[in-house]
């Protein structure tokens, strides 16, 4: 997507997984994403891409063989990234209902509320709820 007036903006973080179907499954069920593009690339490779609407979300990639201590750790143990959501209550609780729990206690400050998770593979990522 390119073209004037587009300026610079993120477009996807790019998440290895081992199973293209679970990841799905997880990133719905847990966090309300969609499939955005879902087509064969060259060589076997497969575009998938999820979010929440718009333009940023995930690439998921299946990991090469060879590489699989990868997963869950392409970012040292430092989280993945943030998701915000409208009720960090309601998020975990739908997490929950999928066997994920904080991995640590859910805290508060000053204009937000917050929750730590893993996914599936044991990325970390942050809930995040604002206040105005």
């Amino acid at each position: 997507m390119t073209g004037a007036g587009m300026g610079t903006h993120w477009g996807r973080t790019v998440v290895l997984v081992h199973d293209y179907d679970e990841a799905i499954a997880f990133y719905r069920d847990g966090f309300g994403f969609e499939v955005l593009f879902d087509e064969p690339g060259e060589g076997g490779f497969r575009l998938l891409h999820l979010g929440t609407g718009g333009e940023t979300g995930l690439w998921l990639m299946r990991v090469l063989p060879g590489d699989e201590h990868l997963v869950g750790a392409q970012t040292g143990g430092h989280p993945l990234g943030v998701v915000y959501v409208d009720d960090r209550d309601a998020a975990l609780s739908r997490l929950a209902s999928i066997g994920t729990l904080p991995a640590q206690p859910p805290g508060a400050g000053a204009g937000s509320r917050w929750a730590h998770v893993h996914d599936l593979y044991g990325n970390q990522i942050v809930l995040v709820q604002l206040f105005t």
